[in-house]
């Protein structure tokens, strides 16, 4: 039998301002920091696109691969305290479960829904999805791999990012695109796997108006698509794809000939 390639996990400790935030596992790719950056935005913790995060490393000395991020940023901009948010690490299978306030999570109040005014043809959604696929290398070779992708309006592609945790693929695309100044070009937020809630409240914090799935949304990810204005589109595979909230954005192309 021949030697099969396996996904990377390796663990992340994340620490704010000197203050353990969370362990992480997530595939070491070299985009750490982005990870770092996307995961406090996503969470609420640093919201200001502008911040200015700096990050010391601190290598593991027997994998010789990063374990410790220290992100440093003026206290001004941390807008919800890290202290006892979380009382466990989190999994790659898993972002939240370590999230000690339910109101982190905004399932209370009533949020201000996404209003962007936009829409995309099915036929470059399939497309979107196809240049994800492709740009996938870690799962082509392990099949143990999640994919995240972030495009324009008129289908290009703003950046791909996978990691073996569906959530840290979502943060290190939001991480590039803050980094980068592009997150206000985003229309289409695409990733591989399910859509549960996490990823939902994510690309609500970034104002993206479509999130894409080749797989299932869960029932909480509707609901909670439906009331932060967000279309929620599913099950897009081969020439077909399901469309689940705010079917306004998605137009089926028309044959003109």
């Amino acid at each position: 039998m021949g030697q099969v390639a396996l996904a990377n996990e390796e663990p992340l400790h994340i620490t704010l301002n000197g203050d353990a935030y969370v362990l992480t596992m997530r595939s070491a790719d070299g985009h750490d920091e982005a990870l770092a950056r996307g995961l406090l935005f996503s969470e609420g913790i640093i919201t200001d696109p502008k911040a200015p995060l700096s990050f010391s490393e601190t290598m593991d000395p027997d994998t010789k691969h990063l374990a410790r991020l220290d992100v440093t940023v003026p206290e001004h901009y941390i807008q919800i305290s890290i202290k006892g948010q979380r009382n466990q690490a989190a999994t790659s299978s898993c972002g939240i479960c370590g999230t000690r306030d339910p109101a982190i999570l905004d399932l209370y109040g009533q949020p201000e829904k996404i209003k962007k005014n936009l829409s995309v043809s099915e036929e470059t959604i399939h497309t979107m999805v196809v240049s994800m696929q492709q740009a996938q290398s870690a799962f082509h070779a392990t099949g143990g791999s999640h994919g995240a992708a972030a495009f324009s309006v008129l289908g290009e592609a703003l950046v791909v990012r996978e990691d073996i945790g569906r959530h840290n693929a979502v943060d290190k695309v939001l991480g590039y695109l803050l980094n980068a100044e592009q997150l206000e070009e985003v229309a289409v937020l695409c990733v591989s796997g399910r859509i549960s809630y996490e990823i939902v409240s994510k690309v609500y914090r970034a104002q993206i108006p479509i999130l894409v799935a080749v797989s299932a949304p869960s029932s909480m990810a509707v609901e909670t698509a439906e009331a932060f204005g967000i279309t929620l589109v599913g099950f897009c595979r081969d020439e077909h794809l399901s469309v689940y909230t705010q079917t306004q954005r998605i137009f089926v192309n028309k044959d003109v000939s």
